[in-house]
């Protein structure tokens, strides 16, 4: 798996009894941890707190309805020292490699993503907007603990971490 837009897809079709969108394609943002919420809506059942998915019950009845804002995707590369996270819009595509390096990519015009446009002066803007954004989904992202961690280096007491970064690292503590 990579963070490119090809690896990061994969095909969700839900068909719900009922839906007034059935049938109908949606292109808005969807992530996979959004299936149980939307399951659980669709069944009528209440939603905890802590689950980080939105249900997509709404789209389900009009996919023309506004999405999801950003989804998020994360990998780990170089034997678990490297966490890449990546943050996708309706337009953009950004990622960082810890402090590796950084990626942006414009869907309108480069779908394929080709064109790394993430040191363009150019694109500045875009890339703070799309690093601000990263960061309210990865708050973890910049604490010293989870770099130290990816390191190897173990350095005090971790912070709130999203729950992957969590399961790795008490995989890594045994």
């Amino acid at each position: 798996m990579s963070l490119f837009e090809e690896s990061a897809q994969v095909p969700l079709i839900i068909a719900a009894p009922g839906s007034k969108g059935s049938g109908k394609s949606c292109d808005r943002l969807a992530e996979l941890v959004d299936l149980y919420p939307t399951l659980a809506d669709l069944a009528g059942l209440e939603i905890p707190n802590h689950v980080e998915g939105k249900s997509l019950k709404k789209l389900l009845d009009d996919p023309t309805l506004p999405g999801k804002k950003a989804a998020c995707t994360q990998v780990i590369r170089d034997g678990g020292k490297i966490m890449g996270r990546s943050i996708r819009t309706d337009r953009w595509r950004y990622t960082e490699w810890g402090n590796q390096g950084a990626e942006l990519y414009d869907h309108d015009n480069d779908p394929r993503e080709h064109k790394n446009l993430a040191d363009d002066a150019d694109f500045a803007k875009v890339v703070q907007d799309m690093r601000k954004l990263l960061r309210e989904h990865f708050p973890a992202a910049d604490a010293p603990a989870v770099q130290g961690l990816l390191r190897e280096e173990r350095i005090g007491p971790l912070p709130a971490m999203t729950p992957l970064e969590r399961f790795l690292a008490d995989l890594r503590e045994d």
